[in-house]
């Protein structure tokens, strides 16, 4: 590990006082614009969230990465900024909901306020004026008294009427709380970033999403001082630190377990960072399609299959059988597989999707899964009652879930890896469903967060090798 003191790292927060406000279009039209200047721009979420680092990683052609001081300590989260940092321009931090919404109203762990705190990281607020003029003052007063310790340095009106609209905005919000306005931006319905059931749409299903994210990145120029959101970014007090330089690539891959990872247009919810973390400790990740791809890659010594939404393509995972049978195959040879929410799905009976449509999947757990409308989100607490692929017995578990669905029908003999403290899990406030050396949870966890849970992972694969 070598010292690196004083990390420049340009840096600002895009934040709003509540969801909805359009944070995402205008953090990822932020990254493209900034990108179209030469700039290598490095994009982060707060939260747990896995559909819109797609959507910067598509604007600036890096991984987005997460930061997230439930799933990962404080000093984890500076740790793996400052390490992300080391060879990009500029960073852009897009909130999650309102500037100020955490874990509860008493404090604001686990809000944009404390990662912004945390990486004394400039913020922009997003202010939607569209019911409002004089009174966006107050809005952003309010935000700067509550945000003792906050940096907030510039403001973006969005959703403006006119011209003369925005005047009155900008002069309200000057005068009183004396905050630069970088930005106002009329309302247009043409550039907003499309929406579904789990909310936006990946990046993989929308062979257009350039152009899309190209025409936000014109209209961010044409309606934001992108001169003033550097100078902000810049202005971002110097990190010192102690950051691990990344290593050179290992060419030769004699002696690297394989782990295959799952990621198509179903699968593709995964912490960069996890993945980055199995390939530092020796892993060789090979990345094959559950859709498209009929056997698992080669020398295949573990099998991760991450969240998604194989509900929606789940004809496509149905019919092909190869794929189905090399998997059934794999866990009858007590190859190890670990699987969250979507993998998990993927492994039942069947998924019966939101039109009572049923398809056949690997089958491998005996149960079905049934799509429904009721979201279930969380943060998630559990206890490790059995050792397993990520974790030894009485450890406790810090993850989220997201999904629209239910697993029906579990057996009653089904043995399970966590009982959950806060969550809601597959079934009974049981999650983590084991059965061979396959493990199948609906928490998604964060590997960075741990390193001894990377290690049992390597362990496995690299004990199934060795057979």
């Amino acid at each position: 590990m070598r010292r690196i003191s004083n990390i420049r790292a340009p840096r600002v927060v895009v934040a709003g006082i509540e969801s909805g406000v359009g944070k995402t279009t205008i953090a990822a039209g932020l990254m493209a614009a900034l990108k179209r200047r030469g700039l290598k721009v490095q994009g982060f979420k707060v939260g747990p969230d896995f559909i819109d680092p797609s959507y910067h990683m598509a604007a600036t052609g890096r991984p987005s990465r997460n930061l997230d001081t439930w799933l990962l300590s404080k000093s984890r989260v500076v740790s793996l900024f400052k390490h992300v940092m080391l060879d990009a321009d500029v960073a852009v931090i897009e909130g999650v909901m309102g500037l100020f919404d955490g874990l509860s109203g008493r404090s604001h762990t686990a809000s944009t306020a404390e990662i912004a705190r945390l990486l004394k990281a400039p913020v922009l607020l997003v202010v939607d004026v569209s019911r409002m003029a004089g009174s966006a003052a107050a809005v952003v007063r309010g935000a700067k008294s509550l945000g003792k310790g906050l940096s907030i340095e510039g403001v973006i009106l969005n959703k403006v009427a006119g011209e003369k609209h925005a005047k009155w905005c900008s002069e309200a919000i000057k005068r009183f709380t004396k905050t630069r306005i970088v930005g106002a931006l009329p309302y247009n319905p043409d550039i907003a970033l499309p929406e579904r059931h789990l909310g936006l749409i990946p990046t993989h299903e929308r062979e257009e999403i350039q152009e899309k994210l190209d025409a936000i990145a014109l209209f961010i120029e044409e309606h934001i001082n992108l001169d003033a959101v550097l100078e902000i970014a810049k202005g971002a007090p110097r990190l010192s630190s102690m950051a691990r330089i990344r290593k050179e690539r290992i060419v030769d891959d004699e002696g690297r377990p394989c782990i295959a990872v799952a990621y198509d247009e179903a699968f593709n919810f995964y912490y960069w960072d996890s993945l980055m973390l199995l390939e530092e400790l020796g892993a060789r990740l090979i990345f094959f399609s559950p859709i498209h791809d009929n056997i698992l890659p080669k020398d295949t010594a573990f099998i991760y299959m991450g969240g998604g939404f194989p509900e929606s393509f789940a004809k496509q995972l149905s019919e092909n059988w190869s794929m189905i049978n090399a998997l059934k195959k794999a866990v009858e040879d007590e190859m190890p597989i670990y699987c969250e929410c979507g993998g998990l799905m993927y492994l039942t009976r069947t998924i019966i999707d939101f039109d009572d449509n049923k398809y056949r999947m690997v089958g491998v757990l005996d149960a079905d899964t049934r799509m429904t409308r009721q979201l279930t989100l969380n943060y998630t607490l559990a206890n490790t009652i059995r050792d397993n692929l990520v974790s030894e017995i009485d450890e406790k578990i810090r993850g989220h879930e997201f999904h629209f669905s239910v697993i029906e029908d579990v057996p009653r003999d089904a043995r399970f890896a966590y009982k959950m403290i806060h969550g809601r899990g597959i079934v009974n406030g049981m999650d983590g469903w084991m059965i061979h050396q396959t493990q199948a949870q609906y928490t998604h966890l964060h590997l960075a967060a741990n390193r001894k849970r990377a290690e049992k992972i390597l362990a496995a694969a690299k004990k199934y090798t060795s057979r």
